[in-house]
């Protein structure tokens, strides 16, 4: 399964809800946080990543991406999403 694709269900099963993570061997449950506080840790990853990666990489992923998410994506990565969905239509 592609990464996007794991995290974008990841995302969205994080509804202001605790949650288990697994890193490697430890598993860890989460504190519960605030809604505000999930979209604003969504935008900072996917930043981050925007930044680290490869743009084109960062579009294919964003592609993957529900609609509902492609707006926690920076706007560069979400203007070239809607440009390469526009092209293919």
């Amino acid at each position: 399964m592609p990464c996007a694709t794991v995290l974008a269900r990841k995302v969205r099963r994080i509804s202001g809800h605790s949650c288990r993570c697994s890193f490697g061997a430890s598993t860890k449950e989460l504190p519960r946080a605030e809604l505000g506080e999930v979209e604003r840790g969504t935008r900072a990853v996917l930043d981050v990543l925007s930044k680290r990666i490869d743009r084109g990489a960062a579009v294919k992923i964003a592609t993957v991406f529900p609609e509902d998410l492609l707006k926690f994506w920076p706007a560069f990565i979400q203007e070239a999403v809607r440009g390469r969905q526009q092209g293919a239509a």
